[in-house]
């Protein structure tokens, strides 16, 4: 069943990739823009303390300008990290860009070492994905971390941004899979 589900699962990034194919030479900027400001807007982002966030890749949505104004608006901000096998969020500044490295996965993560512990209901997480669900699933890259991540923390409050041609009905899933608790989308 569960070898199943994950060749479902790998089918289903197939698709998205030969979806975000079909997109690859569209220019999201404007798009990016008005989620990151629907983002800017939410009662959820402006009471949060703490922004945990993800560093853009392939065609996720540009978080960057989200990263710099949760800056200026003097909110933690971290990224996450992968350290053995694990994955942990390190606080980030404002000269943020100069202190990143390209992980084993081609990922940019920071290369600085202040771990961020507390994660108390003033917490937001804009959490990437490959693809959401009206029913606020979501499919990520297929390697779990934000999943084992978030299994314990139900405090945390997570958004998933997306463009409209990633936005489903429904995803293949199962009870391994954390739900966020509200999707924004252009």
């Amino acid at each position: 069943m569960i070898n199943e589900l994950q060749n479902v699962k790998k089918e289903f990034r197939e698709k998205i990739k030969t979806l975000n194919n079909k997109y690859g030479n569209v220019n999201f900027v404007e798009e990016d823009k008005l989620i990151i400001n629907k983002v800017l807007e939410n009662d959820k982002y402006k009471n949060c303390k703490t922004l945990l966030i993800y560093y853009p890749m392939g065609n996720e949505v540009n978080t960057i300008s989200l990263i710099e104004k949760a800056l200026e608006n003097n909110k933690t901000v971290a990224l996450p990290k992968i350290v053995k096998d694990e994955m942990v969020f390190i606080k980030i500044k404002t000269d943020w860009t100069s202190h990143l490295s390209l992980s084993s996965y081609k990922i940019q993560e920071p290369n600085m070492n202040e771990v961020i512990k507390d994660f108390n209901n003033q917490c937001l997480m804009i959490v990437p994905n490959l693809a959401l669900a009206i029913d606020l699933s979501r499919i990520g890259h297929g390697k779990g971390y934000y999943d084992k991540f978030l299994k314990d923390k139900t405090n945390i409050f997570k958004i998933g941004i997306c463009r409209s041609y990633l936005l489903f009905d429904t995803l293949p899933t199962d009870e391994y899979d954390i739900k966020l608790d509200l999707i924004i989308s252009n």
